[in-house]
């Protein structure tokens, strides 16, 4: 990244940014600092890939934080946040929940368990088990 810097290729981002039409970030701090979600355009809508800030779909279904957190508030208004970005959890890719595997069709059938693809619709809705 410093080089990148020096030879001025590098460019931050404080805030929402749009990237190109149907490629979007934006800030969801709380497990670490700075940390960003990405939403993107699918042939089924917008879809949001949370990566990071929200490690499980029980993070954000049960308002639990993960763990591990450089700021708690932060990560539960996070999780908030990314929750509001899509109309059902069908559309919210947590960023190391197995459902994701389970419930999204492979890329191939050789990578079962290994690709999904998620501009695609799920083969079977994620439950909405909120407690809030």
């Amino acid at each position: 990244m410093i080089r990148l810097n020096f030879e001025r290729r590098l460019k931050l981002y404080d805030g929402p940014f749009r990237f190109a039409p149907g490629i979007e970030i934006d800030l969801a701090p709380g497990y670490s600092v700075g940390l960003q979600y990405l939403k993107i355009h699918t042939a089924r809508g917008w879809v949001t890939l949370a990566g990071d800030v929200t490690s499980f779909y029980e993070n954000v279904q049960r308002h639990r934080p993960f763990v591990a957190a450089v700021d708690i508030s932060q990560m539960l208004r996070s999780y908030d946040k990314v929750r509001a970005t899509v109309p059902s959890l069908d559309y919210l890719i947590p960023g190391h929940d197995p459902l994701v595997m389970d419930a999204y069709p492979a890329a191939r059938d050789d990578l079962t368990g290994i690709v999904a693809q998620l501009d695609l619709p799920p083969l079977r809705s994620i439950p909405d088990r909120s407690a809030r």
